[in-house]
C-alpha cells in the first residue's frame, strides 16, 4: 500500500493469505496436494466451499470512489474491456 495516498490508505487494509494446494510427491512417487486442516482451500474439485473461499478472499476487490477519494488515483486508472476502471 506504499503507493497509495490518503484518503485511500485510510480505508484499505492488508491481509497476508497463505495459499495451500501445492503438489508434492510421496516417497513412493505418488502425487498429493498439500492441505491444512481448517484453512480455506482455493484449488481442487469444484465445490461451494472453494467458491466461498475465493469470494471471501476477493471481497472488496472493487470499490467506488467519489470526489476527494478519487483524487489520488488520477493517471493511475485504465478502462477495461467491460468499461470498468481499474487502478494500477
Amino acid at each position: 500500500m506504499r503507493h497509495f495516498k490518503d484518503p485511500i490508505k485510510n480505508i484499505l487494509s492488508e491481509e497476508t493469505v497463505r495459499f495451500t494446494g501445492g503438489l508434492h510427491f510421496h516417497k513412493n512417487g505418488t502425487l498429493y496436494r498439500e492441505t491444512i486442516e481448517g484453512e480455506p482451500q482455493y484449488v481442487g474439485e469444484p465445490s461451494p466451499e472453494i467458491d466461498s473461499a475465493w469470494n471471501q478472499l476477493l471481497k472488496g476487490q472493487y470499490m467506488n470512489l467519489v470526489g476527494d477519494e478519487a483524487t489520488s488515483m488520477v493517471e493511475r486508472t485504465w478502462k477495461d474491456e467491460h468499461g470498468n476502471y481499474e487502478v494500477a
